[in-house]
């Protein structure tokens, strides 16, 4: 089994849900399944592998797709955070036609995990209890 997490953050973070993210791949790698975390690559102040900052077993791949990152910067942060949100996004669709179709997509990202899909199987975690337009769609059609 293969399992694509996709996780729209800054890897390694300082946050909780960095640490959750990475736990929960390692579990579901230790279960038996090939788990891939894709991360967008983004400017970081916390260098270091992901792994060792988490003091997680290396039995899964953290794979960075490009992602245009003006975040950093901070001005206009909303305007950034789309811009990013958006060239995330694209990264994940274009990755994922080189990924088996019977691959399962997992994440917590509303925006990205909408976008997929008419593509894939989505499972979708939250813990914001979202209730834009992109919660709602996940709602109605993942799994």
């Amino acid at each position: 089994m293969e399992i694509i997490y996709i996780a729209n953050i800054r890897l390694p973070t300082e946050k909780a849900h960095g640490h959750q993210i990475m736990e929960t791949c390692q579990a579901i790698a230790a279960a038996g399944a090939h788990v891939e975390l894709w991360v967008p690559w983004r400017r970081n102040p916390l260098r270091g592998d992901p792994f060792a900052f988490y003091n997680v077993s290396r039995n899964f791949t953290v794979r960075r797709l490009p992602a245009i990152d003006l975040v950093w910067l901070g001005w206009a942060e909303r305007l950034a955070f789309m811009l990013e949100t958006v060239s995330f996004t694209l990264s994940t669709r274009l990755r994922l036609w080189f990924v088996p179709r019977t691959a399962i997509i997992y994440g917590r990202d509303e925006y990205v995990l909408a976008s997929l899909l008419s593509q894939r199987k989505v499972f979708w975690e939250t813990h914001t209890g979202s209730t834009n337009r992109y919660a709602k769609e996940l709602v109605a059609r993942a799994a």
